[in-house]
């Protein structure tokens, strides 16, 4: 299964930039980072979601998105590129995924056997959990 976010979310995609580690916070805030001069807090969507952090590697992307006054990099193990995708290939059901990622799965598209499910990042950001990284 994949994952896709509607375009609207997202404000960037950028290779994952130098990540200085903050010390004291949870293993998904991967760190803070410079991009273009201003600060951006990095946290990782696989770590808070899975368990396991996302390798930080050349296929490692990070999504710029602001929601509700909430401002995030969120370091995802890779980009495939845009997809479109038509009315018929929706479908209202969520695909089968661990239970803290189905949360925020909002129904899924279905293309050649591929399962897309559809990941709502305003959720992740705004919430509370995700929002607090002290350890």
């Amino acid at each position: 299964m994949g994952v896709v976010a509607a375009l609207e979310e997202v404000g960037e995609v950028l290779p994952c930039p130098a990540l200085t580690r903050v010390p004291g916070t949870r293993q998904w805030l991967s760190g803070v980072a410079s991009v273009r001069g201003a600060i951006v807090t990095v946290m990782d969507v696989s770590a808070f979601l899975l368990g396991s952090p996302a390798p930080v590697d050349d296929a490692a992307r990070v999504l710029l998105v602001e929601h509700d006054g909430v401002a995030a990099g969120l370091l995802v193990p890779g980009v495939l590129g845009m997809r479109h995708f038509d009315r018929q290939e929706w479908h209202a059901q969520a695909p089968e995924a661990p239970e803290r990622l189905r949360t925020y799965l909002h129904g899924s598209f279905q293309r050649e056997g591929a399962c897309w499910g559809v990941f709502d990042l305003r959720a992740l950001v705004t919430n509370p959990e995700f929002l607090q990284v002290a350890a």
